[in-house]
């Protein structure tokens, strides 16, 4: 998964070797995620803290906060780090054996100690008629007038990502992704991975039906969390066992 991340021209050139928010932005939201992947996949995986002895209690907490912090300096290098909260609550609210942790206080606060990160946008953004957010919800939203679906910038945007991800590794990808799709909640790890993916691969992906075709790297943070996935294919069919 990491050779195939690192060959893929929009990781290796784009964001690995431009100046954009996105540098610092996937090392963030995968430090996040795998924060998240410790309380929930590690010893004790779907344990609540009232389920764990006191020890582990606070590792949870101290996990949470860790997610929290990490995130919000993800949602600080840009917007996008947001999609780490969306995507596991996403998981959560439809995986059955980690439903109950919507239940505990762990989840909420790490979304305060995030926003908590955030805060200086929101305040500068509340000082200046929310500019940042009006430009670049202009950007996701489109510059033309909404009239009608249209299916040419759609095909031009997906056509976009392909070419950035490369084809070879594009295509692949997507059916990772469709796989992951396929096997739903009850294949869990792939189905966290696909629940972190789908915000950025999904959303920026329809607004191009509006008419306007978008740049294609604003799908990429979604795509990192689909590379374990292709790695995972890989390595299976190297040892034989698919």
């Amino acid at each position: 998964g990491a050779l195939l991340l690192n060959v893929s021209a929009v990781f290796s050139l784009s964001t690995g070797g431009w100046v954009l928010p996105d540098g610092p932005l996937m090392p963030l939201m995968s430090a996040a995620a795998d924060r998240i992947a410790t309380l929930l996949f590690s010893d004790g995986a779907g344990a609540v803290a009232s389920e764990r002895p006191a020890p582990a209690v606070k590792s949870v907490f101290e996990n949470w906060l860790w997610v929290g912090l990490l995130t919000g300096l993800a949602m600080l290098t840009k917007y996008h780090g947001v999609f780490v909260l969306a995507g596991t609550a996403g998981f959560l609210a439809t995986t059955p054996r980690f439903r109950k942790w919507l239940a505990t206080p762990g989840p909420y606060v790490s979304t305060l100690v995030a926003l908590a990160c955030f805060a200086p946008v929101i305040v500068w953004n509340s000082r200046h008629h929310w500019a940042s957010f009006a430009f670049q919800g202009a950007r996701a939203g489109g510059s033309l007038p909404s009239t009608g679906i249209h299916l040419d910038t759609f095909a031009a945007n997906v056509g976009g990502q392909m070419a950035w991800v490369l084809p070879w590794i594009f295509v692949p990808l997507a059916a990772s992704a469709w796989r992951a799709l396929r096997a739903g909640p009850a294949d869990e790890k792939r189905w966290f991975l696909l629940a972190l993916a789908a915000g950025p691969i999904v959303g920026f992906t329809l607004v191009s039906l509006k008419g306007d075709v978008g740049l294609p790297h604003w799908q990429a943070p979604g795509w990192l969390f689909v590379f374990p996935l292709l790695g995972a294919g890989v390595a299976e069919r190297l040892d034989g066992t698919r």
